[in-house]
């Protein structure tokens, strides 16, 4: 029997999105800004004119190729300003042009997102890439093989000698690693395929030109102050709640490829499960993973995600610069569950010790945090998306109660609406009715889990004393 399930799935891009092709665009020959829109120099019809017209190509050499501290100060419609005769300046741009939002800055390098032929897209390895990073941390912070792993590998760092030369210590840190990340993926001696091949998504279709812009990026860093700095210009694509692109999720192989992999392993486990169901499962742990990340940016610097709401087919995602898995979820990990004395002389004295050693001492955040920097446009930290499963049925499953087995104290599942403190908005059935109701109880039950509560999911919740708490004993 063949195990073959595709699901179509929309995503919404909510904060600004950059997941860039490697390519600076130079104010100097390859950009220019005017009226409030980036216009696009096509490098073959801009060398040629400047080939046929030796006044310009004189002018234009004599400003743009002088020492850089004499024109860093000009606009950045420095092109413009040379090619004053509009028909040509047309003749060498190209097509389109996108709207800027950033300042009449200095003469600034600007980096652009993939594309192919000047439309640009989400590739399915960064989805993919993403994806693989929640699994990981959900693994590791919350299965019972996935904690083991997690704990031998802090009793290695914990047992590393402090005196060892650092590229030493950074070799042996990236090779006992480097046995659970495998553990994690199921590959072993002899294996010709791992689990997570069995997962393939294609690349997202494409986003409207009106969706691109341009902005400065900039950047919030615990080692710079309360001085925000920008970076460079950056092309991105809009938040924008009404437009969504389209991939697809595949999970598609056969009996045979699945009797190499090792039963238990937590992947194969999963992507069998989900071929055969919704994708519920797998969007409750990037959701549970995303909230914890978002949630620790916020808490450090100050600066907010937008506002979303979110429903049981939904999942949030981050994708594009800075979402890296050391970043976001090793170092986070460690941080959390190992002894500070030994994080610092270890973890942050050899991986981070120029960075730690020149924090801000009259910072709020403290050497603990994780992570240490943050990127974002007009105000937004980067690349929060949400995926969107239109077609498949997600039921909530809430069970319904008596009045009377409401409040007896027995466990009641109930969906988290609204999460507030002290008090969160959950749903629970009475009597075939939904009812409204507050529950007390938040920071307890997610400092004694390990774990964030995330809206729109199925919790258990008791009746203790006149009010609904999270936990059972208040």
């Amino acid at each position: 029997m063949n195990i073959n399930k595709t699901y179509k799935l929309n995503l919404k891009v909510l904060s600004p999105l950059a997941i860039n092709d490697g390519n600076e665009l130079s104010p100097l020959s390859d950009y220019f800004v005017d009226n409030g829109k980036v216009h696009y120099i096509d490098p073959e019809k801009f060398l040629q004119l400047l080939a046929n017209d030796n006044r310009l190509s004189a002018e234009y050499e004599n400003i743009a190729l002088c020492d850089y501290s004499k024109i860093k100060d000009y606009s950045l419609n420095l092109i413009k300003s040379i090619i004053k005769d509009e028909q040509k300046l047309k003749n060498i741009t190209k097509e389109y042009a996108v709207n800027y939002k950033g300042a009449a800055s200095k003469l600034i390098n600007l980096k652009t997102i993939i594309k192919v032929n000047d439309s640009s897209y989400i590739p399915g390895s960064s989805i993919k890439g993403a994806i693989k990073n929640a699994l990981f941390f959900y693994w590791l912070s919350s299965t019972v093989e996935g904690k083991k792993e997690l704990n031998g590998y802090i009793e290695k760092i914990s047992a590393l000698r402090a005196d060892e030369k650092k590229e030493d210590f950074i070799k042996n840190i990236s090779k006992n690693f480097r046995p659970i990340e495998n553990s994690f993926l199921g590959i072993w001696d002899g294996i010709l395929k791992q689990p997570s091949s069995n997962l393939v998504i294609t690349d997202s279709s494409y986003f409207d030109i009106s969706q691109i812009a341009v902005d400065e990026l900039k950047r919030k860093t615990l080692t710079q102050g309360i001085d925000d700095w920008t970076l460079n210009l950056q092309e991105y694509v809009k938040p924008d709640d009404q437009k969504t692109v389209s991939f697809e999720l595949k999970i598609k192989t056969s009996s045979l490829d699945w009797q190499g992999l090792n039963k238990g392993n937590f992947l194969a486990n999963l992507f069998k499960n989900e071929s055969q169901q919704n994708l519920k499962e797998l969007f409750n742990i990037l959701n549970r993973y995303t909230l914890i990340i978002k949630q620790a940016v916020e808490e450090i610097f100050s600066i907010k995600y937008p506002p979303f709401s979110l429903n049981d087919n939904e999942a949030l995602l981050l994708l594009g610069s800075n979402k890296g898995i050391l970043a976001t979820s090793i170092i986070y990990l460690l941080q959390k569950n190992m002894q500070f004395d030994v994080f610092k002389n270890k973890v942050i004295n050899y991986l981070f010790h120029k960075t730690f050693d020149r924090l801000n001492s009259n910072l709020v955040a403290s050497k603990e945090n994780f992570p240490i920097s943050v990127s974002y446009i007009d105000g937004m930290p980067l690349g929060l998306v949400k995926i969107i499963d239109d077609i498949n049925d997600y039921p909530s499953n809430l069970p319904s109660y008596t009045k009377e087995e409401c409040y007896l104290g027995n466990p009641i599942k109930a969906k988290l609406l609204e999460k507030k403190k002290p008090h969160a908005k959950m749903l629970i059935i009475m009597e075939g009715k939904e009812e409204k109701v507050d529950v007390a109880g938040i920071k307890t039950f997610e400092r004694d889990n390990s774990t964030q509560l995330i809206e729109n999911q199925i919790y258990e919740i008791y009746y203790n004393s006149g009010i609904f708490n999270f936990n059972k004993k208040i």
